[in-house]
């Protein structure tokens, strides 16, 4: 509850990293997914976002802009961006590149949970790689958004309303959406 993270070595069994800059408590962390960076993310009861580069030991940078809870921190498969959600009903795309902010979305409900999921669509002319977000909030209806273009399109699936979803999960190798819930 006091803000501080803890790295520690799983084969020599010491911790190699500390450190407490969030104020409250660390709430969500997660590393970058390639796992050559050595790039630590993380968000807390003081709604920022928080990147650490194990290699220098330093916090690179601070993302700020959500005014609530953090509840999804993701990135897309390829590390390039950063997407965070939360009870704001905002999902913020940050170019993890630049360290810069890169777009905002309005969202209808508080996000409880969020992954990324790259569809790859065939067609006779060309292969298009399209990017879309699954995301479920309060109400757990389930919700995808295709981010790919400028133009956000949501598209709801009402037959999934009656849980709380905790968790949700792409199953790459059988191309399916795996939730978690409560009940």
């Amino acid at each position: 509850m006091n803000g501080s993270i803890k790295v520690f070595d799983c084969h020599k069994g010491n911790e190699t990293h500390s450190y407490k800059i969030h104020k409250g408590a660390v709430t969500k962390i997660m590393f970058h997914p390639n796992p050559m960076k050595l790039i630590l993310v993380s968000t807390g009861d003081d709604f920022a976002i928080r990147i650490y580069d194990l290699v220098v030991s330093s916090c690179l940078h601070s993302f700020l802009l959500h005014e609530s809870n953090v509840s999804a921190l993701l990135f897309t498969d390829n590390g390039t961006n950063l997407i965070t959600a939360g009870a704001d009903k905002r999902i913020v795309i940050w170019d993890f590149v630049n360290m810069a902010f890169q777009a905002q979305i309005e969202y209808d409900d508080e996000i409880f949970a969020m992954n990324f999921v790259k569809i790859i669509e065939k067609s006779k002319k060309k292969t298009e790689e399209r990017g879309y977000l699954i995301v479920a909030g309060m109400c757990g209806l389930l919700k995808t958004i295709d981010i790919t273009s400028n133009d956000v399109q949501i598209k709801e699936f009402p037959e999934h309303t009656s849980h709380e979803v905790l968790k949700i999960m792409h199953l790459k190798h059988k191309n399916q959406i795996v939730c978690v819930t409560n009940d």
